[in-house]
Formats: structure tokens, C-alpha cells, sequence
């Protein structure tokens, strides 16, 4: 099988052997990685990682709702406001209901960082668990252009409007086995979907790796009905526009 994927969303920081994940995804036709930061020691760590491998791995800069009772906001949103101009979008941000953190300093939260992302006009890599009417209505209202909504899992009536808008929505391995994942996944059209691992993300016990992109796209090949291959190009297309990467000679 000849095909070309690129992993769009994958925690390198929080992987154990980065070089052995590295080197695995490059022999599972893996072309390329997006590296997504949570924090700032995150974002610093990733950004290292996009100079050791150059070219292979972009990264992303980002902070994660589960985080932010941890950490100097001001401090974060001053290096967000920096380090943004080097990077290929802002994320993992955005909103989660099923921890205790407050809602309104999520939002509070949510809202400065979509503010860096439109200034900057870059993609917006969002975590939106049970929140996900909320999280499309402020990037909605702050006027992004480009957003990807990781891991959807939300209503049919916020998923019409994220295709309308023209934003996408990324599949995970979970669209193997998650009800509510492959029920978006088929009411997706295929230009609105790219494909990731969340490594080090565990499904189902096993711990996952970037190569784990692949998995989702077959996933997604099978809830559509069309081969892996004649869907890896498309999906590849829609990664390369949604992040400003070119990788289509490799």
C-alpha cells in the first residue's frame, strides 16, 4: 500500500522514545507530524523537536484547558503573543466540561487565546470535550478563519455548521470502535476531515504513536467506503491547506 499521511495532531513531548517514534513513523508512511503544544515548557520542548527534525515535524503552541489552573496565564498569553509567528497554528486549546476547572476561566482562557490565533490568522487546533456548542460559538464570534475541532464527538446541529463554516474536524483511531466518532465521521464530507494519532493517547489500553495516523485514516476509508488509497491524497490535501505546509513530493 503506497500512501502518504500526515499525523495532524500528536503530543511528542509527552512520548518516551521520540527518536524510535520518529523513525517508526517514517516506515509507516508517515510523511509528516504536527506537534501540539499544551503549556509553555510544551510548546518549548516541541519547538526543538520541529529544529531536530526539520521539515518533518511543524509544531503548534498552545494551552490546554486541563492545565490552566496550574500555571501564570499572563505569563503563557505573553509567550503565545511571541512564539506564534514560528509556528504552524495555536493548539491544543479551547474547552472541557467534564473537568472541575471553572467554566469561565476556561472561557476567559479560551477567548485570549483565539484572539493571538486571529491576529496571527493561523489555524486553531481545538479540544472541545462536552463542550462543543460553546467552543464554535466563541470561535464564531472572535472571527476565525481556519479551526480544526479535534476529536469531534459533538451534536449533528454543531457539526453542520463547522462544514458550512468551512472549518474541519480531525479523526482519530477512535473511529474504529467510538459510536459518536464514526457518527461524524460519515456525515463529514471527506474535504472536511484530516486524520491524527493524539499519541501518546491510549485506545482501548494499547499506547499509541504517531504511525497510529495511519490507523485513523483506514477508519475512516471504511465508515466512508472508498479505499485507503484513493482517500490518503484527499486527506492529505486538506492537512496541507488547513496548517500552510507542502510536502506533496515526498
Amino acid at each position: 500500500m503506497s500512501i502518504r499521511v500526515i499525523d495532524a495532531h500528536s503530543h511528542l513531548d509527552e512520548i518516551t522514545d521520540i527518536h524510535g517514534a520518529i523513525a517508526k513513523a517514517k516506515s509507516s508512511n508517515i510523511i509528516a507530524i504536527v506537534a501540539v503544544g499544551t503549556c509553555k515548557e510544551s510548546n518549548i520542548k516541541i519547538a526543538r523537536f520541529s529544529e531536530v527534525y526539520r521539515g518533518y515535524v511543524y509544531h503548534t503552541v498552545g494551552i490546554h484547558p486541563w492545565n490552566i489552573e496550574s500555571l501564570d496565564l499572563e505569563e503563557e498569553f505573553e509567550f503565545l503573543k511571541s512564539y506564534s509567528r514560528n509556528c504552524v497554528g495555536i493548539g491544543e486549546v479551547g474547552l472541557d466540561y467534564r473537568i472541575k476547572t471553572d467554566r469561565d476561566l476556561q472561557k476567559k482562557v479560551f477567548s485570549e487565546v483565539l484572539s493571538i490565533a486571529e491576529s496571527r490568522k493561523l489555524p486553531v487546533i481545538i479540544h472541545a470535550r462536552a463542550a462543543w456548542s460553546d467552543a464554535y460559538r466563541m470561535v464564531r464570534e472572535v472571527g476565525i478563519e481556519k479551526a480544526i475541532f479535534h476529536w469531534f464527538s459533538g451534536s449533528d446541529s454543531v457539526l453542520k455548521k463547522i462544514v458550512r463554516d468551512g472549518y474541519l474536524i480531525s479523526a482519530t483511531p477512535a473511529a474504529s470502535y467510538s459510536l459518536t466518532h464514526i457518527k461524524a465521521i460519515k456525515l463529514t464530507p471527506i474535504e472536511s476531515i484530516i486524520v491524527e494519532s493524539d499519541s501518546p493517547v491510549s485506545y482501548r489500553g494499547i499506547v499509541s504513536d504517531p504511525s497510529w495516523a495511519v490507523k485513523s485514516l483506514e477508519a475512516v476509508a471504511k465508515i466512508k467506503g472508498i479505499r485507503v488509497e484513493d482517500l490518503a491524497d484527499r486527506i492529505l490535501e486538506n492537512t496541507c491547506r488547513i496548517y500552510g505546509v507542502k510536502v506533496y513530493n515526498r
